[in-house]
């Protein structure tokens, strides 16, 4: 069996000693395995663990499938990779619920007939990096089936956020 660490609010002065009970709603139990470099838990809200390793902000895994809509805002909070299946044209591309020291991608996957047209993102998807496609020339977006537009998006500590653009044409 695992070692079970106890942590606490520090500035409580909590401190429990093996097999002391906390009866502190606040409190949560890890169980690490012996296994080296495993995490082995599952924790239902958001934490900070006192370690070398800190969730302060969105750590989500998987790839999110996102209904498509012409007016379509990723929210962050669902995850940090989201995929879209593009049906028809696009209007326009939002972000929200972005935490600063973050990264995000959003893949946009054409269907349908293609031949869809693509908006440039909006300000939530930041200034656009220089090696990146221009998204500002006209027809800059693959149309064929089955091809991607891949958005990688940075949010730095200073909550300033990056864009920077790459395609896959089938």
């Amino acid at each position: 069996m695992g070692k079970r660490i106890v942590y606490a609010d520090i500035l409580k002065e909590n401190t429990p000693g093996a097999g002391v009970e906390i009866e502190e709603p606040k409190i949560k139990h890890l169980i690490i395995p012996d296994v080296e470099n495993k995490l082995d838990t599952i924790i239902e809200t958001d934490q900070s663990v006192v370690s070398n390793v800190d969730f302060l902000g969105q750590v989500k895994g998987g790839v999110i499938t996102d209904t498509f809509s012409a007016t379509k805002i990723f929210d962050m909070d669902n995850g940090n990779v989201q995929k879209m299946l593009v049906t028809s044209n696009l209007t326009s591309l939002s972000l929200s619920n972005k935490v600063a020291g973050s990264s995000y991608c959003i893949i946009l996957k054409i269907s349908g007939s293609g031949n869809y047209s693509i908006p440039q993102p909006d300000s939530t998807f930041g200034t656009r990096t220089d090696n990146s496609v221009d998204d500002s020339e006209e027809n800059w977006y693959p149309t064929t089936v089955g091809s991607k537009i891949i958005y990688s998006i940075i949010v730095d500590a200073e909550n300033e956020t990056f864009y920077s653009i790459e395609t896959i044409t089938i």
